[in-house]
């Protein structure tokens, strides 16, 4: 998976190299090339490869998101990638269950067969190479799905060394308060560093660290209540004895008064994740 730049050589024949062919999850690449006849060797030349509008091969309607466009897309998770194709309503794909999709990462079904659903957890963001999406149709290596496929493709380590650092967070104040106007925090923050590269000749590598931290996942509108004397006095024996400042609200026999306080439910939560790619020989010659 990725763009590749290949070079064809024939004896008698000028060599050609085709720049920027891009190779897709689960797709077959047909590449037609016509070489220059020579009595000597003549001069390499370099055509840009450019994806067809329409690939005539596919029998079934697939959809591939790259890296370049995820990294400036406004939105995080895969499910929100998945939620920008063609047929899908929250993750809901040509009106299947949710749980009717079937999710592959690098290859591997991530399916929770002890309790049913999908077991794809949580995947960083700057880990995916490539996420595409089979709406119907899909080949017999599928199976176990009536919604859609995804397939879901990590990084790998290029020809050179590269590193990268991310940092994202947000606005507005972390206290609790009352002021409906005011912006306040999520308490969200973001941090990752990737590094990946040649280690030999043959050998490549990557990996990431990413940590994710929001100190209130879910500020919300809540009610504050009190006990009232007076009121608990005028009430029987059936009625709630706590009433909430603000509007009245009368159920069943219950008396409400309500207010709502903008208030900080105060969890933490902390999400790491560590990806890295096995060492293999993916370029070079071969080790004896």
């Amino acid at each position: 998976v990725g763009a590749y730049s290949l070079k064809i050589e024939y004896i008698g024949y000028t060599s050609k190299v085709i720049e920027g062919l891009r190779v897709n999850n689960g797709l077959t690449s047909v590449l037609n090339a016509t070489l220059t006849s020579s009595a000597i060797a003549g001069d390499e030349v370099s055509v840009l490869a450019e994806k067809p509008l329409v690939k005539r091969d596919a029998t079934n309607t697939k959809r591939v998101v790259t890296a370049e466009v995820i990294k400036s897309l406004p939105l995080r998770s895969v499910d929100n990638i998945v939620g920008l194709q063609v047929g899908v309503v929250d993750n809901h794909v040509r009106g299947g269950r949710s749980g009717d999709n079937a999710y592959y990462v690098d290859g591997v079904l991530m399916k929770d067969h002890w309790a049913g659903g999908n077991a794809t957890g949580s995947i960083s963001q700057s880990s995916l190479e490539e996420v595409s999406l089979e709406a119907g149709g899909f080949g017999a290596e599928y199976g176990g799905a009536n919604g859609g496929i995804v397939n879901i493709t990590s990084k790998s380590g290029g020809q050179n060394l590269s590193a990268s650092f991310e940092s994202v967070s947000d606005f507005g104040a972390s206290e609790a308060g009352t002021d409906p106007d005011k912006l306040y925090s999520y308490g969200y923050q973001l941090s990752n560093f990737e590094i990946g590269g040649p280690l030999t000749s043959n050998l490549r590598f990557w990996f990431l660290a990413e940590q994710e931290k929001r100190s209130d996942k879910n500020p919300s509108y809540g009610s504050h209540p009190y006990s009232d004397l007076t009121v608990y006095q005028t009430l029987s024996s059936a009625d709630s004895a706590f009433i909430w400042s603000g509007e009245k609200l009368n159920s069943g026999n219950d008396v409400f008064y309500y207010d709502d306080v903008l208030r900080v439910n105060g969890s933490d939560t902390v999400t790491t994740h560590l990806v890295g790619t096995n060492y293999a020989r993916k370029w070079g010659p071969s080790r004896n």
